[in-house]
């Protein structure tokens, strides 16, 4: 039986909160990436992928923040 959208975003532990495709998306991508960037060469390891998970937790983080901030309506505005 599949799920609808709203259950596979919604979080089952105590106090759980709506998680959203947006943050789903990007915790996928994010340890996508991270897979990727243990195959570079050692040359471009740790300066050019050490920038891309940088970035990429970046926004991961402001997704979070924006999911569990009580005023919600300036922190998008930051994560673009």
């Amino acid at each position: 039986m599949s799920k609808t959208p709203q259950q596979r975003h919604k979080r089952h532990d105590e106090g759980g909160r709506e998680t959203g495709p947006a943050l789903e998306a990007r915790y996928r991508f994010v340890n996508r990436l991270v897979c990727i960037v243990e195959r570079f060469p050692r040359s471009r390891k740790f300066l050019l992928g050490d920038r891309m998970q940088t970035s990429a937790l970046d926004v991961l983080e402001r997704l979070v923040e924006a999911t569990y901030a009580r005023c919600r309506e300036e922190l998008p505005k930051r994560t673009n």
